[in-house]
């Protein structure tokens, strides 16, 4: 190159436009040739870059957020060149080692610095845009959230290009910018504390898979039950569903726990678990009229067939006992009744699953009583787990078990 600049002054010498004794002239005439071939090749890389832009559009369909980011690619490579045309050409206005030359040559190689980080972060966008689509495409479920990632190598970009310029800046190696830095580490540490928290936590998640962009998560320290829009190495945006958004940094998610919905969703299982309170005093054995009422009832009829239980008869002929005392010894209570009742009546529902792993238990059972009654547990799970359907099926089952609680004889208690 240096024997291209030496060439280019001699045909200016000969053709008489310079006079060969370094005078402000000559340094004019040097430095407005520098910037008309400067704007040449400015000019002639950005056509090229439009041009492979519009023949890679026609060859292949992009989305309009990728059009976007391959036109930033393109720009940063374009805008490369014409840097290193000045570098090429300053001794054409400038002697080499003279201060102007210094103070130019760092700001060009500053610039160039700049742009190729700047074409590298593009890059890390670029690919992040096209990885993300095809994902979508292909409706990848295992996909996680990668966008930490890139913005951790974005951040690894502009920390090499702020050494490395300042390197430049101050004619000292990287490696010696480096060591001073070291002396101030606990001091950058402190400033970056909330930066490096949310880093580190960013990467955690990401390693243990704890958080993806669409899950529902509820967290009600902090008032969130929605679903997550986007993570970033500072943020976690969360949609709630009363629409509307709260951010908080990745580090919140690890010191403060969260329910991930996830699981259940991929499980298509959802779990219903409710009580109604039972007036303790409504509980005795069944009466044989009662018996036969409850047998109507086409769910318990083999149920009371197999029991196997002698109604009680309408007098107690050479028997001791009275028809109480036989109905004590002999007959199930109403809540006993009703307890089966309930357990049969939610298998039936059409939305009811199970599994042979005991993972998806369903059963009915008794919790401790207390001054408001005897809480009756209803547990099972629901295919419909989307909310909707899924309170419709919740409000259903229990509007039909509060209206038979008093076809058995019993009462719920209620206070007035």
């Amino acid at each position: 190159m240096k024997e291209l600049v030496i060439g280019i002054q001699d045909y200016l010498f000969n053709i008489g436009l310079l006079n060969g004794d370094g005078s402000i002239h000559d340094k004019l005439i040097g430095l407005l040739i520098i910037i008309i071939l400067t704007a040449i090749c400015d000019i002639v890389c950005r056509q090229i870059a439009m041009l492979v832009l519009h023949i890679h559009s026609k060859l292949k369909k992009k989305t309009e957020e990728e059009s976007t980011q391959h036109k930033k690619l393109l720009k940063s490579v374009a805008a490369i060149f014409p840097a290193f045309v000045i570098n090429i050409f300053l001794p054409l206005a400038f002697e080499e080692g003279s201060d102007w030359y210094r103070w130019i040559n760092k700001l060009c190689n500053i610039y160039i610095l700049v742009m190729i980080a700047l074409f590298l972060s593009s890059l890390v966008s670029f690919i992040r845009i096209k990885y993300t689509t095809k994902n979508d495409t292909q409706r990848n479920n295992n996909n996680i959230p990668l966008t930490i990632l890139y913005q951790i190598i974005k951040y690894i970009i502009v920390i090499i290009s702020i050494i490395i310029g300042a390197s430049i800046l101050l004619d000292k190696s990287p490696q010696a910018f480096l060591t001073g830095l070291g002396a101030s580490a606990a001091v950058l540490t402190f400033i970056f504390k909330d930066t490096i928290l949310s880093l580190v936590a960013g990467i955690q998640l990401i390693s243990n898979k704890m958080l993806q962009p669409g899950d529902w998560i509820t967290i009600p320290k902090h008032n969130i039950n929605g679903r997550v829009k986007k993570i970033t190495i500072n943020t976690v945006k969360i949609k709630n569903f009363d629409n509307t958004t709260i951010t908080i940094p990745p580090s919140t998610l690890l010191n403060d726990s969260f329910q991930n919905w996830k699981t259940m969703e991929k499980s298509g299982a959802r779990r219903i678990m409710r009580s109604i309170n039972i007036d303790m005093h409504s509980i005795h054995f069944c009466s044989a009229d009662e018996l036969k009422k409850i047998k109507s009832i086409s769910l318990m009829k083999p149920y009371l067939e197999k029991l196997n239980k002698n109604i009680v008869p309408s007098t107690n002929k050479g028997k001791n006992k009275s028809n109480e005392e036989v109905a004590i010894d002999q007959n199930p209570t109403n809540l006993e009744l009703f307890t089966y009742y309930l357990e049969t009546y939610i298998t039936q529902i059409p939305s009811f699953v199970t599994d042979n792993d005991n993972e998806l238990l369903h059963m009915v059972r008794q919790l401790q009583p207390t001054e408001n009654g005897l809480p009756i547990e209803i547990y099972f799970f629901t295919s419909e787990y989307k909310w909707k359907r899924y309170e419709k099926v919740q409000s259903d089952t229990f509007a039909h078990i509060l209206a038979m609680v008093n076809y058995f004889g019993l009462s719920v208690v209620q206070r007035v």
